[in-house]
């Protein structure tokens, strides 16, 4: 395993859900730190280094806890993954009800803006350059269902309007963060969006090997990706950029 001495944080898959691309990470070399219920998720996770955090997402000052806690431990986070699996929280909201509204908007937007806010104050503050991708994971959704026909075999619970709206949110959230913040000197921002029929990148095992290379490869680049760079949507098992791979291959011709 090699040692790339970096932190990452994952948030917005909690454990035990968020076991498969946790331990992906620590597989990379990462430091990890993840939300979850604290040592009652550690039976799902392999790595036992993986630090495991609380994160009460409709509140400002538990984003902050979050970020001070990884930051007393690791020193630093360089980089942040917000993941937004929409599968998932089709499972988690199937009703539509006023009392699910609430928790909805907690769960699957409110959380999400405090703590990517709180992590760019952090980076800010620190003077120390650092990442937040933004992942997606797509699921198919009761509209999708009923314009396809195609899409109506099988059992697949689809996303219902609360959780279809709020993965808009989210992506909404995303791209004008990248648009205000991708040129800022300390923060570098990626947007990937995940195909769950794409069997690369089907299990989150397969896409934290996949993630922490590209990000590899980004780190290689001569100029940080600028704000109009950073509002693509990468589909999660794409090449680095064109221009990145030619930098590298000359760089290794010269060598």
């Amino acid at each position: 395993m090699e040692n790339i001495d970096k932190t990452v944080l994952i948030a917005g898959k909690d454990l035990p859900f968020g076991s498969d691309i946790a331990d992906g990470m620590a597989l990379a070399g990462y430091n990890v730190i993840v939300t979850g219920n604290g040592e009652t998720d550690r039976q799902s996770i392999s790595a036992s280094d993986i630090v495991i955090s609380s994160w009460n997402r409709p509140s400002s000052i538990s984003a902050r806890s979050l970020m001070l806690q990884a930051e007393t431990k690791f020193s630093q986070v360089d980089e942040s993954i917000l993941y937004f699996d929409a599968e998932l929280y089709a499972q988690q909201f199937p009703t539509y009800s006023a009392e699910e509204c609430t928790r909805a908007v907690d769960t699957m937007i409110l959380g999400y803006q405090y703590l990517c806010m709180e992590i760019l104050t952090r980076l800010e503050q620190r003077k120390v350059a650092g990442k937040i991708i933004f992942l997606v994971r797509d699921h198919l959704s009761m509209e999708e269902m009923i314009r396809s026909s195609s899409a109506k075999s099988g059992t697949v619970t689809p996303t219902g309007p609360l959780v279809s709206s709020a993965k808009s949110a989210f992506m909404a959230f995303a791209e004008n963060t990248a648009a205000l913040m991708g040129d800022k000197s300390y923060v570098t921002i990626l947007l990937v969006s995940v195909d769950s029929k794409n069997e690369l990148s089907s299990k989150d095992s397969s896409l934290a090997a996949w993630l922490s290379e590209y990000l590899s490869a980004l780190d290689k680049m001569p100029n940080k990706l600028t704000a109009k760079q950073s509002l693509k949507w990468i589909k999660a098992g794409a090449n680095p950029p064109q221009t990145l791979i030619s930098f590298v291959k000359g760089k290794f011709a010269k060598e």
